[in-house]
């Protein structure tokens, strides 16, 4: 058996990763990579060190409960001074000048990882998997340092030096993914005071919940809490942000994409699959957004099965059993053409399997947050046809097909900088995305708190071109997720990968 080819989003040890190499009982060290930074200067105290800062928003309170986002504003959390600041945000270039010097102050960055990987792997009966995954902590701290000298380097965070503060989730805590998320916040919040984090891995809504609450910006990728909204970009304004990332209130177009690119036959029958992960996203997205645009096109009426997205790994068997339900209902309503809501790979990883095993062959319709690359660890027949709505260019491991993606500076500065430390893999580009974004956000800042971070967020416009999607990215009042443009894809089983069948779209 080949050996599987880890894809760098999930190496930190999410469910869908680990999962995946459990089935195969093979598996390559190859995509190890930066899943979760963040960066903060000693936070606000109060006694006893919490760090908690009054009148934070609070979760499920609207922005009207945040500071006033304005640099230097009497609201403002009261932070360590930027020396040298002229409270100006500038945008422009994504780093600061090279040379910069460093002041006398220092921003922790807080990085998570799980060294439970190997735990993980060999309980699920692959010992081979779990020795290749041995030096997964080491490497992955080593880009993470990388990533923290050049900044240092090029002036740090507001001329501050950054230093990296590490918190080790521990995916298989018999608590599950949220309790695992509260341990972390408490971690990074009042222990070791972040101001800021990057996260990519197994932590749900919980921790931006949580994080909201000692007023600390997350720049969120996580796993299983996949994709925010309006909504909750609303209600965490300030504290929540996806530099690369498109609000599902945004993907009406993907729809429109699917049926350009000739995902629908004559006479189609479709299904959605709908991850619920608690928080009503995925409904609202398949009822209020893609419901009418199916229907405008003739697909009224899909039918829909909703399973509970995996919050812990003692789940997997529930999901795998009602997976087997949902191909019983699809088949029996003639289904031939299944659409996945977000869902961290859930459908990818279990469902064709269940789907193959009874005979039903639809032609399934992904998005990057499902994960479309693990399709090639299916059955051919499963992934025949497939087709997938991509806004992050790891989705197409194919060095081919990756070289027709439009270049652009960050996308270079990025694959310089980590060139022969990731390895073999790409390099990091979500990681890179939040560098030059907070970078150029604090440029010139007086101080490091949220309301100065949204200011200069907000400030920023298309000035960064993005290195972990397709170029493009707007980030202004109101938008905090960046994300402006997709590919469509098609599995192509002649490279065994998928092949862009569209250039890149813009999205409203």
């Amino acid at each position: 058996m080949a050996p599987v080819r880890t894809p760098r989003r999930l190496a930190v040890g999410v469910a869908a990763a680990l999962s995946l190499l459990a089935m195969a009982a093979c598996s390559s060290y190859e995509r190890t990579g930066l899943q979760g930074v963040g960066t903060g200067a000693g936070a606000p105290t109060v006694s006893g060190g919490a760090a908690v800062g009054a009148g934070a928003a609070q979760p499920g309170q609207t922005s009207a409960g945040a500071p006033s986002p304005g640099r230097g504003s009497s609201a403002a959390v009261a932070g360590p001074a930027l020396p040298g600041g002229t409270g100006a945000a500038t945008g422009g270039s994504a780093l600061p000048a090279a040379g910069s010097v460093l002041r006398t102050c220092t921003v922790k960055v807080g990085a998570t990882y799980s060294s439970d990987v190997n735990a993980a792997l060999a309980a699920a009966g692959n010992p081979s998997a779990a020795t290749q995954y041995s030096g997964y902590v080491k490497a992955l701290q080593a880009e993470y340092q990388a990533g923290a000298d050049h900044l240092n380097s090029n002036g740090g965070l507001g001329g501050c030096k950054v230093e990296l503060a590490y918190y080790d989730f521990h995916s298989l805590s018999s608590d599950g993914f949220d309790a695992e998320s509260q341990r972390e916040c408490t971690s990074l919040a009042q222990d070791q005071h972040v101001a800021l984090a990057f996260i990519f891995g197994l932590e749900t809504k919980t921790l931006i919940d949580c994080m909201a609450k000692y007023r600390i910006p997350v720049s969120y990728h996580g796993g299983e809490y996949t994709v925010p909204n309006d909504r909750d970009y609303s209600t965490y304004r300030g504290y929540l942000y996806q530099e690369t990332g498109i609000a599902t209130d945004r993907w009406a177009p993907f729809i429109d994409d699917l049926a350009a690119a000739g995902y629908f036959d004559n006479g189609s029958k479709v299904g959605i699959l709908l991850a619920d992960d608690g928080n009503g996203n995925n409904q609202h997205l398949v009822n209020d957004i893609w419901k009418p645009r199916l229907a405008a096109l003739g697909y009224p009426n899909p039918t829909v099965f909703t399973f509970t997205q995996l919050k812990s790994y003692a789940a997997i068997g529930d999901t795998q059993a009602q997976f087997s339900s949902a191909v019983l209902r699809f088949k029996a309503a003639g289904i031939d053409h299944l659409i996945a809501t977000p869902d961290s790979g859930n459908v990818t990883l279990f469902f064709p399997q269940q789907a193959e095993s009874q005979n039903f062959h639809p032609r399934y319709a992904f998005t990057s947050v499902n994960y479309p690359e693990l399709m090639k660890n299916v059955p051919a027949d499963q992934a025949a046809r497939s087709m997938s709505v991509s806004f992050l260019n790891s989705d197409a491991e194919n060095p081919g097909q990756m070289a027709t993606n439009p270049p652009n500076a960050s996308r270079a500065q990025c694959d310089s900088l980590f060139k022969g430390k990731t390895n073999g893999g790409p390099a990091p580009y979500l990681y890179c995305d939040f560098m030059d974004v907070v970078a150029a956000a604090l440029r010139g800042a007086r101080q490091m708190d949220a309301p100065t971070l949204l200011a200069g967020i907000e400030s920023l416009g298309t000035s960064i071109p993005g290195a972990a999607n397709y170029g493009g990215t707007r980030l202004s009042p109101g938008r905090y997720d960046g994300g402006t443009v997709v590919r469509v894809m098609e599995w192509d089983p002649a490279i065994k990968d998928y092949r862009y069948v569209s250039g890149v779209l813009n999205v409203p």
